[in-house]
């Protein structure tokens, strides 16, 4: 079982910091600046609508980043789900973390996908990964 050492929880501490800039960069630009409206009429609005755009997704990718699975086999991913699967935690703790016991089990046959639905539904997915980032609903704010 693969343990929590301070080195590890100062690197988680770090990537979470490295978000927090992130979203804090793009906030403090786009979203809180009293100069958001002068940005949305100069001559550089397309710039600063792709910037807006790509910062927003920056940020959202390193907290989807922190919400990883814990790993697979001898990989392990630096994530929230690794602290709390192999930290130790005292009862009180892993209470309030609604940590379960045991893994959940598999759901039966009759629950399960068929590989035919899931490679459908990646496709689906794959074709609205591949529209323009304006269909989340950003561009709004700079039309």
């Amino acid at each position: 079982m693969p343990t929590v050492t301070p080195e590890l929880v100062k690197r988680f501490g770090d990537a979470c910091s490295w978000t927090y800039e992130a979203w804090t960069l793009h906030r403090a630009l786009f979203d809180d600046s009293p100069e958001a409206a002068v940005f949305r009429t100069s001559k550089h609005a397309y710039f600063l609508q792709n910037v807006s755009i790509i910062t927003q997704e920056y940020a959202l990718l390193q907290l989807a980043k922190l919400h990883d699975p814990p790993g697979k086999g001898e990989a392990a991913n630096l994530t929230i789900a690794y602290f709390v699967k192999f930290g130790k935690w005292t009862a009180e703790t892993a209470a309030r973390l609604r940590i379960p016991p045991s893994p959940q089990p598999t759901p039966p046959a009759s629950r399960r996908r068929s590989p035919t639905y899931l490679n459908a539904l990646l496709r689906q997915n794959l074709t609205g990964i591949s529209q323009p980032s304006r269909s989340v609903g950003l561009a709004s704010r700079w039309e």
